[in-house]
C-alpha cells in the first residue's frame, strides 16, 4: 500500500467487516434471525458485493477484501434466515 488513502479503506473496512463477525457466531449458534428482516440481509448481500464490483473497478484492494469478506459474512447470516425460517425443518 503505497498511500494513505488505501490504509483508511483497510481501517474501514476491518470495523464495517468486523461488527457482522458476533451476529455470524449468534446466528450460527441459535439459528434465530426472526428480527432481522429478509429483505434487509438481501439488499445488504447485493450492496456489499456491489461494493466489491466497485472497488475492482477503481483498482481498490481494501474494498474488494473486506466487501468480499462482508459478502461471505452476510451470506452466512442469508443461509441461516432461509434455512430456519423458509425451509420445512427437518423432523
Amino acid at each position: 500500500m503505497e498511500n494513505w488513502v488505501e490504509w483508511v479503506g483497510f481501517l474501514a473496512g476491518v470495523c464495517t467487516t468486523g461488527c457482522y463477525i458476533p451476529q455470524v457466531l449468534l446466528a450460527l449458534k441459535t439459528r434465530s434471525l426472526k428480527d432481522l428482516s429478509i429483505w434487509m440481509i438481501v439488499l445488504l448481500f447485493i450492496g456489499v458485493a456491489a461494493w466489491g464490483v466497485y472497488g475492482a473497478l477503481l483498482g481498490s484492494s481494501s474494498m474488494v477484501i473486506f466487501n468480499a469478506l462482508t459478502t461471505f459474512l452476510v451470506g452466512i447470516v442469508l443461509w441461516v434466515k432461509i434455512s430456519s425460517e423458509y425451509l420445512p425443518q427437518k423432523a
